[in-house]
């Protein structure tokens, strides 16, 4: 009895129009009545293939890929959709197939696949749907740009995504999608040292009642809620909250929110002084690498931490495997996403700039003639072409001159400081200090210099003046007189002068990419190191490196 009324069932709805079906799809699919949902796209695409009509065979395809939970024939159904619409394109196909095929991607590590196909999505998004899309798409690269350590610019397409959910009201129409621009916005505030703002909107995430205390929203949210403790002194909170996150994820569908627990308890407890427990958390992390061949670029700092922990244990044998794994994994990061970064710039910032200007270039035909628009362009093209062509020759002539002239001076990395340093103290300001004491600061100076201690990346005035038993009035000043600079000035300098030796001497260190050699010297991001580098020697690391090599390569 139960099969004929199935049967009826299924035969009345063989009667049914195109849009009955897809609303009885939807309805069925919403409330994850699965049976019937199958049945309804089942129905939908039969009647597609007897009408023949290509339009709604495309929606049959997709229908049914959003029930098949085997990926491999998922992407079958997405490559169906694709080869059909390419030819008639609607509203959504082949855009939302290309985007899902990005999103397969993505999640497998296949970063350049993921970025191949968002950018197809948005060559073919020109429909009615165009600004959701355009929407999702834009989400999509801001994460990309998340993991890649482009950090200022995830957070401008993260915060206009932000703005789209909220002005069509995601969180009681699509709260998945809600949480999940939340928890990137929050991120990307994180990671770019907006640490107030990532507190606020990771903190909205957590209270929020659509966020079930346990499900997989609540983790992510309590996940980097740790994270964001272990940029304050509550380390016991941020270890806490780390693993109970890490204890809740899937090993299979969660192994980066994982490693970058694992990463961040490393981190905590290194903080805290237990730099044991630190590199056990590391080994975690790599653990993870060896088995899953994927690793964020933001989590390289656990194997140096590794390699100077056994290099100051005398423990060569691990210092020389965590140094090939270091390479190893830096090689990932540059076949994968210091790669995916260039195909961003060239495929999809520059797109987007060639296409603001052809809309200027548009207006400007609207308030000029035709003839005299082009003579200013094609003009202003040559001038600005042969201008870059003078200065980039007149760059490398420069650049050149300032690497031959510190390296033909043997130069032992004493820094030339290139910026105005700080007013002097006054003998007077000076007297104040007892001689005594003076000498002692001095001493002692020497020796955290001779000891290297500078690239530590902890090292602040207040916890060298402890270290050296004065208080941070005394140290500054002693800095400021007798080094002729400011403490931060000061530090930069002698790390800038280690990596400058160490470059000219270790060519396996040359091998290293600038964020990781700033990283091994105590700068935390590339950025200062390379510009603190060009301040002290007029040239970038990554410049004096190239040059290094060629000397090597020609002898």
């Amino acid at each position: 009895m139960p099969f004929l009324y199935g049967q009826s069932v299924a035969d009345s709805l063989h009667q049914k129009a195109y849009e009955e079906l897809r609303n009885g799809f939807l309805t069925n699919f919403i409330q994850k009545d699965t049976i019937q949902a199958h049945l309804y796209a089942n129905i939908y695409f039969n009647k597609a293939k007897i009408d023949k009509d290509q339009s709604q065979l495309v929606n049959g395809y997709y229908y049914r890929s959003l029930l098949e939970y085997n990926e491999d024939k998922r992407l079958a159904f997405l490559d169906s959709i694709i080869d059909i619409s390419k030819n008639f394109r609607n509203k959504n196909f082949p855009t939302v197939s290309y985007y899902d095929k990005g999103a397969y991607y993505h999640k497998r590590g296949q970063f350049k696949l993921a970025l191949d196909n968002f950018l197809q999505a948005l060559t073919y998004n020109k429909g009615d749907n165009k600004e959701y899309l355009e929407f999702l798409l834009n989400q999509a690269i801001g994460i990309l740009k998340i993991e890649i350590d482009e950090n200022e610019e995830a957070l401008t397409l993260i915060k206009s995504c932000w703005k789209y959910v909220i002005d069509n009201n995601f969180r009681e129409e699509n709260p998945e999608m809600y949480f999940n621009v939340l928890h990137s916005l929050a991120n990307s505030y994180r990671k770019t040292n907006f640490l107030d703002s990532a507190r606020v909107y990771t903190r909205l995430g957590l209270i929020d009642e659509n966020t079930t205390r346990g499900g997989v929203n609540y983790n992510k949210f309590l996940l980097l809620n740790g994270i964001l403790e272990t940029y304050t002194t509550n380390y016991t909170e941020a270890e806490a909250q780390l693993s109970q996150a890490i204890s809740k994820f899937d090993n299979k569908t969660d192994k980066r929110l994982i490693s970058a627990g694992y990463y961040f308890l490393g981190k905590t407890n290194l903080l805290s002084g237990n730099e044991e427990r630190a590199v056990a958390y590391y080994k975690k992390v790599d653990s993870l690498f060896e088995v899953n061949k994927d690793i964020l670029p933001e989590h390289i700092g656990g194997y140096q931490h590794i390699i100077k922990y056994y290099k100051e244990h005398n423990n060569i044998e691990e210092e020389l495997e965590y140094t090939q794994k270091l390479i190893t994994v830096d090689s990932f990061l540059n076949k994968n996403y210091r790669a995916l970064n260039k195909e961003i710039i060239k495929r999809y910032e520059i797109p987007k700039l060639v296409e603001g200007r052809d809309i200027l270039i548009g207006k400007l035909k609207n308030d000029q003639k035709q003839s005299r628009l082009y003579n200013i362009i094609g003009f202003g093209a040559i001038f600005l072409i042969l201008g870059i062509a003078i200065f980039q020759y007149q760059k490398r002539r420069l650049y050149k001159k300032r690497f031959l002239d510190i390296i033909n001076k043997d130069n032992d990395g004493t820094v030339i400081v290139r910026e105005t340093p700080l007013k002097s103290v006054t003998k007077e300001e000076s007297i104040e200090i007892p001689q005594e004491t003076i000498d002692d600061i001095l001493e002692k100076l020497q020796v955290f210099e001779k000891d290297e201690s500078y690239i530590n990346v902890n090292v602040t005035l207040h916890s060298l003046a402890d270290s050296l038993g004065t208080n941070n009035s005394y140290l500054s000043k002693v800095i400021n007189y007798y080094k002729k600079t400011s403490f931060s000035t000061y530090i930069k300098q002698l790390r800038v002068a280690y990596a400058f030796n160490k470059l000219k001497q270790d060519t396996t260190f040359r091998k290293y990419t600038v964020k990781a050699i700033g990283q091994t010297c105590g700068f935390k991001t590339a950025e200062s190191f390379s510009k603190t580098f060009f301040k002290v020697y007029g040239i970038y690391p990554s410049y004096f490196i190239k040059q290094l090599e060629k000397i090597k390569a020609d002898n």
